[in-house]
């Protein structure tokens, strides 16, 4: 269900190389996509300067972003082990969503804080619980594949009290007019407060934090925009 959820992977690396002419305080050369689940944002970046790991917890989005690797001249791999190498950077566009507990949340920034070496940088993509509230509807849209037309409808809920999107997805597959198979799918995501991000990430040792409200701004936000992306460095060690 790739095209359900588009990205734009030109955007997400114009918005990293932005970012890294602020904040590197080291050559950037290895970059961990943390939560790449097919390898959309790791593909584009590997084909356009960096050496560059994909994460996933999960196996079949790692064997499909293995497909997507047709030959060797891309510096591009991926695993779903975390503590394997350091990187320069590491970027994750929407996977906290996934996480839905405190604790979980702690554990998986200490692992990525570990991940970096010393004056990397950290960007993380997170939705706005309470910039949601204000914009989010249910939607329907139709796409064509393979032979197959989808009428996907998804429908929201928001619990407050938890931070929680609740997203009920209901898709009809059909064979020109023929209703072929029909998928009904409940996710749950966790989103964030701008303050709960900053208390994560502050929390976990990263400096200089800065935040954005979408891959097109330039300008730092701390508000209730829908989206947070937030910057931050891993503090290089002294010399002394």
């Amino acid at each position: 269900m790739e095209k359900v959820y588009q990205k734009n992977p030109k955007k997400i690396f114009d918005f990293i190389q932005f970012i890294l002419s602020k904040k590197s305080l080291i050559k950037i050369d290895k970059i961990l996509d943390f939560g790449c689940g097919t390898g959309i944002d790791s593909l584009f970046l590997s084909k356009n300067m960096y050496s560059v790991t994909g994460y996933d917890v999960s196996e079949k989005m790692l064997k499909l972003a293995q497909k997507k690797v047709s030959n060797d001249e891309y510096k591009l791999k991926f695993t779903n082990d975390l503590n394997a190498e350091k990187y320069d950077c590491i970027f994750s566009y929407g996977a906290f969503g996934h996480i839905l507990s405190n604790e979980n949340i702690k554990n998986t920034l200490n692992t990525i804080y570990n991940s970096l070496n010393p004056g990397g940088v950290f960007i993380l993509h997170q939705e706005n619980i309470l910039g949601i509230i204000k914009y989010i509807k249910n939607r329907k849209h139709i796409f064509k594949d393979n032979g197959f037309k989808y009428k996907v409808k998804l429908d929201y809920k928001v619990d407050l009290l938890k931070s929680y999107l609740i997203e009920t997805q209901k898709i009809k597959i059909l064979k020109g007019s023929k209703v072929i198979n029909f998928i009904q799918e409940n996710h749950i995501f966790r989103n964030w407060t701008y303050p709960e991000g900053m208390f994560f990430l502050e929390n976990s040792g990263f400096k200089n934090i800065e935040c954005y409200s979408s891959l097109n701004d330039r300008i730092e936000i701390s508000g209730n925009e829908i989206g947070l992306i937030y910057c931050c460095i891993k503090e290089k060690l002294s010399n002394n």
